[in-house]
């Protein structure tokens, strides 16, 4: 164990923790530090805008709410110095001032591309590349920080992208018809979406246990959610500029409760339609896609641990405790900005796919 873990992990003892907020400019420069009196910062794969805080700080007449933003970090001490953990980058959205405290509710800047919407319709023409229509959505918006990997991938047919999406809602809707993730951005502020990848054991990220160096905390509670689980996915493309195209996935793995088979040859069938996608293979892909989220919601747990400022959504968490103990996907977590609090995390039993 390296000694930055033996410090989250509080291997020697208790550890000093601090925490900071930054007011940022547009650009992403540093502008001055705020008078952090407290808050919470939020993280929920499943929301649309990823990211959130509840910020307390003191009134600073310096800060531009329209244009700065507020980056926030965790300190633990380490041999003597203090290494400083992103807990992301954040717009002020909604400050309330009185007294000299001002409380603000803030949002990642995923919320900028979600306020913008095209006037004027534009067209993508056939045959250009995936990535390039991602990055326009962002680009438009005034932003550079993009992480996006690149794809071979084109357009089959035109796009026509207009007002009746938001252009988060347009991003989205492109980067599924190549599964790549919905737009979010990381805990340093850059904007990422990339290939999907079925989450897999043999990439844990964090491990909890109980023993003398356990941070968990309190009780792990479950929900079991057994019923209106899908076990038949169908997806048709339907457009008239391609050929239609479709991919079934039916549960019949005799390990899984939901199957066809276990569930004695009752078919809960989700069928939809949609009108592109890159290809046969990744119509396949996002099939598969769905029947795997379909199948995690067997067992959810919640428990809590000491704040640890290195989760990200959909980490992989090996969890071995006195009463839980198994694979999961870490869905949400919330951690408030204090010495000592505690950071409620929510995860998702991991169940694999025949």
């Amino acid at each position: 164990m390296t000694n930055e873990l033996e410090a989250l992990y509080c291997k020697n003892g208790s550890r000093h923790e601090v925490y900071k907020a930054e007011c940022m400019d547009f650009y992403g420069i540093k502008r001055f530090d705020l008078s952090l009196i407290g808050g919470t910062v939020t993280l929920n794969s499943e929301d649309t805008i990823q990211r959130s805080a509840e910020l307390k700080f003191l009134t600073d007449d310096r800060i531009d709410f329209l244009n700065d933003k507020v980056k926030v970090s965790m300190g633990v001490y380490i041999n003597g110095s203090i290494k400083w953990y992103p807990l992301g980058v954040y717009l002020f959205v909604n400050p309330r001032e009185l007294n000299g405290i001002c409380e603000c509710t803030c949002y990642d800047q995923t919320y900028y591309i979600q306020q913008d919407r095209d006037i004027t319709p534009k067209l993508f023409i056939k045959g250009t590349n995936y990535i390039d229509v991602l990055k326009y959505f962002i680009i438009s918006c005034g932003v550079t920080k993009i992480n996006i990997p690149s794809t071979t991938l084109t357009l089959n047919t035109d796009l026509i992208c207009d007002h009746s999406k938001n252009k988060l809602e347009w991003f989205n809707y492109v980067a599924e018809q190549i599964n790549y993730t919905k737009l979010s951005t990381d805990a340093e502020g850059w904007f990422v979406s990339r290939k999907y990848v079925e989450p897999s054991p043999i990439n844990v990220s964090h491990v909890y246990e109980s023993n003398e160096f356990s941070v968990i905390s309190g009780n792990i509670g479950i929900n079991m959610d057994y019923y209106n689980i899908p076990n038949v996915f169908t997806r048709i493309v339907s457009s008239p500029n391609i050929a239609e195209m479709k991919s079934t996935y039916i549960n019949n793995d005799t390990l899984s409760k939901f199957s066809v088979i276990r569930r004695n040859g009752k078919k809960i069938t989700d069928i939809k339609s949609i009108d592109n996608i890159a290809n046969q293979k990744e119509l396949d892909n996002l099939v598969r896609k769905l029947a795997f989220n379909s199948v995690q919601v067997e067992q959810e747990i919640t428990f809590e641990t000491l704040n640890m400022p290195n989760h990200n959504t959909n980490d992989i968490i090996d969890l071995r405790s006195d009463n839980v103990n198994g694979i999961f996907i870490e869905k949400s977590y919330s951690m408030q900005l204090k010495a000592g609090a505690k950071m409620n995390h929510t995860c998702k039993r991991l169940v694999r796919l025949e």
